[in-house]
């Protein structure tokens, strides 16, 4: 729903960018060698990004990102034929990785491109289950993790102001990663383990904000 949601939005902002492009077909200013612009993700329930961009060349643009996201949940629940249990959980990552972005056109107000980037990620996350019946056993887990993953994507980045715009790509990405986990009842160890993945898929980023100086 949320992927859908965003490419309903990108589809209204590609018709207006469209309909802008055929009034003033001029080149884009910001868009020049040694300019700068701060990238900001758009919320979508994906977590903060920032990111800094530097035009290298008339039709190319390098960039850094830093993403993060927190979240904490708390839920409580009667299994069948047992006592209330309430449960709290916790998780944090961060992501952090260079980008290339190689424009195919700058006529404005629109910019179509392709970009590639790479991304190296942490996160950490915390479960715990207590009974409410006094003396009972509480469960408590954690784990950690660390990934790596690059991506291939098109886009477009629209300029409704001289040197603001807006961007969206979808694309293309292949992540690995390992993560460590362990867990206690009671305060005693329940025993510890690993796992490895590898994955690849598709994505549809959320709309980013950028600010060129």
């Amino acid at each position: 729903m949320r992927h859908l949601t965003t490419l309903v939005a990108f589809a209204g902002v590609l018709a207006l960018a469209g309909s802008a492009a055929a009034q003033t077909p001029d080149s884009i200013e910001a868009l020049t060698p040694g300019r700068r612009a701060l990238s900001f993700n758009l919320p979508n329930g994906g977590g903060a990004g920032l990111g800094i961009w530097r035009m290298v060349a008339p039709d190319r643009a390098r960039g850094f990102f830093v993403n993060f996201s927190a979240g904490y949940n708390h839920s409580a629940s009667t299994p069948p034929g047992g006592t209330e249990q309430s449960g709290n959980s916790l998780h944090l990552a961060a992501s952090v990785g260079p980008q290339v972005r190689r424009y195919l056109a700058r006529r404005a107000p629109v910019a179509p491109y392709v970009q590639s980037g790479l991304s190296l990620g942490i996160g950490y996350q915390r479960q715990t289950l207590e009974p409410s019946q006094a003396g009972g056993a509480s469960d408590e887990s954690h784990s950690w993790s660390g990934n790596a993953g690059a991506s291939v994507a098109a886009g477009v980045e629209w300029f409704p102001l001289r040197r603001v715009s807006l961007a969206g790509q979808t694309g293309v990405d292949v992540s690995g990663g390992y993560s460590r986990y362990s867990g206690t009842t009671g305060g005693v160890s329940e025993g510890h383990g690993s796992s490895w993945s590898i994955g690849l898929g598709t994505f549809v980023s959320s709309l980013m904000l950028q600010i060129y100086f």
